[in-house]
């Protein structure tokens, strides 16, 4: 069902996952000339001043990502492309900084394009997320700049997220063992994060790879890596 009422649009799903998927691909998105503020309401009866729209299906269950803190691809380093000639680290690092904690900030160029691009690390996965959510699609110098999530540099050390308190170092290590030989596994239990140091570069990568968005144990909470 579609419903326009001034400025707001109302659209309805028969499944909430269409329904964040659209969220997801249209939220900071141009269209004619401005840009569209895309967000979910499941509790959704039209405003009082539109016509009523057509019964909606009941939602029986959640979509199984509802927020981007769910989102396995969530990592806590997004790319920032699109940069301007001679923009630098710390004039990178200022405008992200209102979002948390960087650790650092890597200017390169885009492969094939020659484009300036910025790698940002932030210390953790919900500064990430914000970022990431309020800062695609700006113009946030010549041209309108993509930030998405990335991967860091292959090494042999993995950062996982999401892990919940129930699991312990030794599960971590027995269910990332099967990719190779387990050094070391921290966990922060604050942060709801661990780290696993592999000892070959490879295994570490194969890990990431078979790990990403999966459960450990009796948790449902899928790992981001």
């Amino acid at each position: 069902d579609f419903q326009l009422c001034e400025r707001d649009a109302f659209v309805s799903y028969v499944e909430p996952s269409m329904a964040e998927n659209a969220r997801r691909q249209m939220h900071r998105t141009v269209l004619h000339k401005s840009m569209l503020d895309v967000e979910l309401d499941l509790a959704a009866p039209p405003p009082p001043e539109c016509a009523p729209m057509r019964e909606a299906p009941t939602i029986r269950r959640k979509p199984e990502l509802f927020d981007e803190l769910d989102d396995p691809q969530a990592t806590c380093r997004v790319c920032v492309d699109e940069l301007g000639e001679g923009v630098g680290e710390a004039e990178v690092a200022n405008i992200f900084k209102p979002f948390g904690f960087i650790d650092s900030v890597v200017i390169r160029r885009a492969a094939g394009r020659g484009v300036p691009m910025a790698d940002i690390k932030f210390r953790s996965l919900s500064s990430a997320v914000r970022a990431k959510r309020e800062m695609d699609g700006r113009r946030l110098w010549v041209n309108r700049s993509r930030v998405d999530y990335c991967m860091g540099p292959a090494s042999c050390e993995l950062w996982l997220g999401s892990v919940h308190g129930s699991i312990t170092e030794q599960q971590l290590g027995t269910e990332l063992g099967r990719f190779g030989k387990v050094v070391e596994v921290r966990l922060h239990r604050t942060s709801k994060c661990a780290y696993v140091a592999f000892e070959r570069v490879e295994d570490a990568v194969q890990a990431a790879d078979q790990m990403r968005g999966r459960t450990v144990g009796a948790s449902t909470w899928r790992l981001k890596v």
